[in-house]
């Protein structure tokens, strides 16, 4: 039931089908609260997100394109934390100079009539905009912005404490960072949007944050305001139209439950070849049955006891049916699989993916963390071989799955745009 009238509200959400998809299930909640929801994103996410019966305005970008960039495989491909950092810096550098024109297409899609503004991390300059049109925003986030001691910026993808000074030092210099890296570009989008020079926060006045995630996977530190609030996973919305191919019906029913891999749109074209490879090898030496998602990297791996399957597949449906999914850890991801109840074999790439994998093997949920720049059959089989022999790590993600099961996250989306004046 809602508290107030109806409002139209819009989501900003751009990036890949991870980035999208926890926004995408949030609008579909509050959809089903009875509000209006515009979902602003590239164009190659119109037909599903139309789909489910939100409106769509396209701003521009192509999420396959920002995969394939040459800066991205760079960043990919970095072997220690601190290569990883000064590319992803890098990257920060290159998003920088997009900000005006992200920021102009907002405000065409936020002058028709919105109420409420939601954009994601990676549409940060979203909040300029509703500020400049003098319309309400909700900060609702995939992964944890607020400093504390507790753990280092998880974007910087370090797998370890650092301890309380040395992980709040993290935080600070990323800000410092942050700001020089989008001084020029964010002042000239203040101006242009009629905006006065950005002030310094006021802490008395710190609004309330939403984070998309389980604090099964990561509690809330006790050092953050009373304000930030870990809520639970948005999950993404069920399209329609899926259905499982016959031939994976059949290979699933033909033998003991497979390992589900997936690399999903972080490996982009020219890698297929070489990935199927170390798969292909991998699966051999752990004895286990396979199921191999192609992905936008192209992966073709054949065989008696492994399935390549193409296009979509509803993840929802196939990792429980599975005895171990290997994955490349974002945090969408690794929600559907700790929902799925299945031991992980994370493979993480970059930015946060490497923070959220080492919380699995904290966790008990996985054996071994194989790093993707560091990536070879033998680790991949012995990761492999670990999760699906050893029954306590199924154990244990059986016991976080009912926990994250009990979990509500989009409903305190709703809540928040419910109490929107």
């Amino acid at each position: 039931m809602l508290l107030t009238e109806p409002k139209k509200v819009l989501i900003v959400a751009p990036g890949s089908r991870g980035d999208v998809g926890p926004y995408h299930g949030m609008g579909v909640r509050l959809q089903e609260a009875g509000h209006r929801v515009v979902f602003a994103s590239y164009g190659h996410y119109r037909e599903m997100i139309e789909s489910t019966g939100l409106e769509f305005h396209e701003i521009a970008g192509d999420a396959r394109a920002d995969q394939d960039a040459e800066l991205f495989r760079h960043w990919q491909d970095a072997d220690t934390g601190a290569k990883k950092a000064v590319d992803g810096l890098r990257a920060a550098q290159e998003v920088a100079r997009e900000f005006h024109e992200q920021g102009m297409e907002m405000v065409a899609a936020a002058e028709q009539d919105v109420d409420v503004m939601i954009p994601s991390l990676l549409a940060i300059v979203g909040f300029m905009v509703a500020e400049s049109l003098e319309i309400p925003s909700i900060e609702a986030f995939v992964g944890p912005t607020e400093p504390t001691g507790a753990f280092p910026p998880p974007v910087l993808g370090i797998g370890r404490s650092l301890g309380r000074f040395g992980n709040r030092a993290l935080y600070t210099l990323i800000d410092k960072v942050a700001k020089r890296t989008g001084k020029d570009p964010l002042a000239q989008l203040r101006a242009d949007l009629g905006l006065p020079p950005a002030e310094k926060p006021d802490p008395a006045k710190k609004r309330d944050v939403y984070y998309g995630y389980s604090p099964e996977l990561l509690p809330k530190p006790k050092d953050w305001p009373d304000g930030a609030k870990v809520v639970g996973y948005w999950w993404p919305a069920a399209t329609g139209g899926w259905a499982p191919p016959a031939e994976l019906v059949d290979f699933l029913a033909a033998g003991p439950p497979p390992v589900f891999i997936s690399f999903g749109s972080m490996t982009g074209e020219g890698r297929g070849e070489q990935l199927s490879g170390i798969v292909t090898e991998a699966l051999r030496k752990a004895g286990v049955r396979g199921i191999v998602q192609a992905g936008w990297a192209g992966l073709d791996v054949s065989g008696d006891d492994v399935l390549t399957v193409r296009g979509e597949v509803n993840h929802g449906w196939l990792m429980p049916r599975t005895s171990a999914v290997v994955h490349h850890c974002g945090v969408g991801t690794a929600g559907a699989v700790l929902r799925a109840g299945v031991p992980h074999v994370p493979v993480p790439m970059i930015a946060d993916q490497p923070f959220w994998a080492s919380r699995l093997v904290k966790l008990g949920l996985s054996p071994a963390v194989v790093p993707f720049a560091k990536l070879t059959a033998d680790r991949l089989g012995d990761a492999i071989k670990a999760a699906v022999a050893n029954p306590a790590y199924r154990q244990r993600a059986e016991t976080v799955a009912a926990r994250v099961a009990e979990e509500d996250g989009a409903g305190h989306i709703v809540e928040a745009v419910n109490q929107i004046r």
